[in-house]
């Protein structure tokens, strides 16, 4: 259901709040207040100053300690949005300080993307798009699949990657880096992104680290 409303429209936001305290904290960082209330989109946030540039706010899922929501301001740089879809799944967004959308997309906590990534120029327009599943016929859902079927955990709280590449013959591959808990040790596999066939294999590696493309 949030995948359908997903497209390239920008938004923009009000941010002349952090356009007068990035001007300020150019003169003296010591005039910033400790905490503002931004109202971001259709919520009051609450935002605690954790540096002389930077205002954050994150909110935590208490079932598994992921972070369910983060807010972050940087007075030198942009403003980054990330909410929690499912267990999954995280959706995020990028502000220049001026309130137009830098980018948005939607990725995973094990570290790679899905759908349409979109930029957009200082001005609001929209530059590129990046089709992450290209070239993935076997999809994110059949590698989870493949991960079951192989007693591999991919948890929240473990040292887990799951990662798209592209090797230098062009092939797309998804790579898995997965700690095993019943060797202590490190589990490889490199799955063909159109197939899904085991291209490598590397079981009980004793420290993480792909030297593989």
């Amino acid at each position: 259901m949030y995948l359908k409303d997903y497209n390239s429209k920008a938004e923009k936001l009000d941010t002349s709040v952090f356009t007068e305290l990035s001007s300020l904290s150019k003169k003296n960082n010591e005039v910033l207040p400790k905490q503002i209330i931004f109202p971001f989109k259709e919520k009051k946030i609450e935002l605690q100053n954790i540096g002389p540039y930077l205002y954050k706010f994150y909110q935590l899922d208490t079932i598994n300690q992921t972070v369910k929501l983060e807010l972050e301001a940087n007075l030198a740089g942009d403003i980054h949005y990330k909410e929690k879809i499912d267990n999954l799944f995280y959706y995020n967004e990028i502000y220049y300080l001026n309130g137009n959308m830098r980018s948005k997309n939607i990725s995973s906590w094990l570290g790679f993307s899905i759908n349409n990534a979109y930029k957009y120029d200082e001005k609001g327009n929209l530059i590129r798009t990046i089709d992450f599943d290209q070239g993935y016929g076997f999809n994110f859902d059949k590698v989870l699949n493949f991960c079951k079927n192989n007693d591999i955990e991919l948890q929240a709280n473990k040292m887990n990657k799951l990662t798209k590449a592209t090797l230098e013959n062009g092939k797309k591959v998804w790579n898995i880096n997965y700690f095993n808990g019943k060797t202590n040790k490190i589990d490889f596999y490199q799955l063909d992104g159109e197939t899904g066939e085991i291209i490598q294999k590397e079981i009980g590696k004793e420290k993480y680290g792909i030297k593989h493309y």
